[in-house]
């Protein structure tokens, strides 16, 4: 390895909740990374299943580089999510799920492109699995619409993609330089990270930063968490948007694209969102929308 990435210390935050086995999978993951500048912060987040403290402590007695947490009750997976991060002291920073796995190069290689790039995210495609690690079918994303300089693009390459199809927001699980990360992580411990947080997120991310996607496989998920919205009621951005039509603005036609942006909002009710997505689509245009929110 490079000595040059040693000198860069990355922090793996591992948001954990009663998947012993999964667990296990993880940090022997994590641990066996070749890149070895890791601080791994653990937070078990009051699992009822003792076996999880057990796999905690067992990986912590043996390596000192992981931070153990055990919460006193469930404040919900948001709050575990964001705990990790704020106990981090790295210059990078990535989320870690306790049902995925990892190739070992992971760390080092999107480490690498940070170091060239010089970019907000690095992430890259991952592949799918059932439990029983039958492959999943789906489309792969193509890594040069995330990777142009003009984030107005890309935040529109972000959203036209149906998630479900592409698993977009797996690039949640890459890798953040700390400080564009804890800038725009104003999600707080009421929003889910795994019912749309993620594509907020992205989209803030995307808004503030460049990022840079390859198309390298390199990490696989386990048993992936599908849920159904379509049932649900949502908001219409349309009709917000509808307000400003006869306001000159050069930007509007752009905007006028974010239709399809509205309509996998309003499909997948993330209501409670739309402060965060307007917040967003106001970085890149510079278009004030305060009037509604």
């Amino acid at each position: 390895m490079a000595e040059q990435l040693l000198e860069s210390l990355v922090s793996v935050g591992i948001p954990a909740y009663n998947r012993p086995e999964g667990l296990r999978r993880t940090l022997e993951c994590i641990t066996g990374q070749t890149y070895k500048n890791l601080e791994i912060i653990l937070s078990d987040n009051c699992s009822p299943n003792p076996d999880v403290e057990k796999v905690a402590n067992e990986f912590a007695d043996k390596d000192k580089r992981i931070k153990y947490f055990r919460q006193d009750e469930n404040k919900g997976m948001g709050f575990n999510f964001k705990f990790v991060l704020e106990k981090a002291r790295g210059e990078y920073f990535m989320w870690a799920a306790d049902d995925d796995e990892w190739d070992s190069s992971f760390i080092e290689e999107l480490v690498k492109i940070h170091k060239i790039k010089n970019v907000g995210l690095v992430a890259c495609e991952t592949e799918a699995f059932q439990p029983n690690r039958e492959k999943i079918k789906k489309n792969y994303l193509v890594a040069s619409k995330f990777n142009s300089e003009d984030k107005s693009l890309v935040f529109l390459n972000f959203m036209r993609v149906h998630h479900w199809t592409y698993h977009k927001a797996d690039m949640v699980y890459g890798i953040f330089k700390i400080n564009v990360l804890r800038e725009n992580y104003y999600l707080s411990d009421r929003i889910h990270p795994s019912i749309g947080g993620d594509h907020v997120l992205l989209l803030a991310v995307i808004s503030d930063s460049n990022i840079y996607f390859i198309d390298k496989k390199l990490r696989r998920r386990i048993s992936p968490y599908f849920i159904d919205y379509k049932s649900t009621p949502a908001f219409n951005i349309r009709r917000i948007i509808g307000k400003y039509r006869h306001k000159e603005n050069s930007n509007f036609d752009k905007i006028l694209e974010f239709e399809r942006v509205v309509d996998y909002i309003i499909e997948q009710n993330f209501n409670y969102h739309k402060k965060f997505i307007l917040k967003a689509i106001n970085k890149i245009y510079g278009f004030h929308l305060k009037s509604i929110l």
